[in-house]
């Protein structure tokens, strides 16, 4: 309980550093409690309960259309490319993933949005990775649980999306690499 509000109180720090009492304060205040509170029950019991993750698809919907600069279309799209890419490991392998990632990943992709949720599942997806090969945790066929990681590289997403939104088109365009 301890690390949630530790984790709650940093990131709210950083939204009355960086959004000084706006709409959009609020909405990733909202974001970041439900964010952090997934994974850190995913990485307590192992599990991300229905009885939250549904009604913060829910919210999450209705947040959209206040949210400044991100249309429902670029929200449902963000959801659905997220389950489409976190079902494959579940249809691939019986044991590669959750049913709780794969609906918190469509959250997180409703939160953020095409084409920012790519992003937020790579970051995610990396810090999974490094963590089990520099820590050396656990084995490959043992399970991890992938909530935080999901939540931590949402955050991430969103928190500096202003930046990620300027970067993305250059980045889909190739204009980097020449």
């Amino acid at each position: 309980m301890t690390t949630f509000f530790i984790a709650t109180g940093f990131t709210l720090v950083h939204l009355l550093w960086w959004y000084e009492n706006s709409v959009e304060q609020g909405l990733l205040g909202c974001y970041s409690f439900i964010l952090i509170l997934l994974g850190l029950i995913d990485f307590k019991h192992k599990i991300i309960p229905n009885k939250v993750v549904y009604p913060a698809m829910l919210l999450t919907i209705g947040i959209t259309l206040l949210w400044p600069g991100m249309g429902i279309i670029d929200s449902l799209i963000g959801g659905g490319t997220a389950l489409m890419l976190l079902l494959l490991p579940i249809l691939v392998s019986k044991d590669g993933m959750g049913w709780g990632d794969v609906k918190m990943a469509a959250l997180v992709g409703l939160m953020t949005g095409f084409p920012l949720v790519l992003i937020a599942l790579f970051i995610a997806a990396g810090l999974a990775m490094a963590t089990l090969l520099v820590l050396r945790l656990k084995g490959h066929k043992e399970g991890i649980p992938f909530g935080p990681f999901l939540a931590l590289g949402a955050l991430v997403t969103l928190l500096c999306r202003h930046t990620l939104n300027e970067w993305v088109p250059i980045l889909m365009s190739g204009e980097v690499c020449r």
